[in-house]
């Protein structure tokens, strides 16, 4: 920026549901966000012992820089968890060729527009 602020996007969540994961999904979600952010880097955090999710960052250039203890808590009394902290350095001019949706996004539920949908009643709850 003008002012010698970085811009940069941090990942709060990446999900998949079960029934979609291993078919490309998450890596056209990341491969998406690289592709169009404004800013000069991406950071997110993820479990040490997340393995699968990982490797995923690390395939598409994420680089671990740090960790963090215990960054994951549970419930009192339950575990916590360590978070590796990585991040993705997009370099000028740097873009991932523009890939289509896997094709399980085709099989995907449509979610309903957002001026289509209303606000739950007490009645919708059961």
């Amino acid at each position: 920026t003008p002012d010698g602020e970085r811009i940069y996007l941090c990942i709060i969540s990446l999900c998949v549901h079960p029934e979609y994961r291993g078919m490309g999904l998450g890596r056209y979600l990341l491969n998406t966000a690289i592709s169009t952010i404004k800013g000069e880097f991406i950071i997110l955090h993820v479990r040490v012992d997340n393995k699968v999710a990982d490797s995923l960052y690390e395939s598409v250039g994420f680089k671990t820089i740090g960790m963090l203890p215990n960054y994951y808590k549970q419930v009192p009394g339950g575990y916590s968890h360590d978070a590796f902290v990585k991040v993705f350095i997009k370099t000028d001019g740097a873009k991932l060729r523009r890939i289509e949706p896997p094709v399980a996004a085709a099989r995907m539920p449509i979610l309903p527009d957002k001026k289509d949908m209303s606000t739950p009643t007490t009645e919708d709850v059961t």
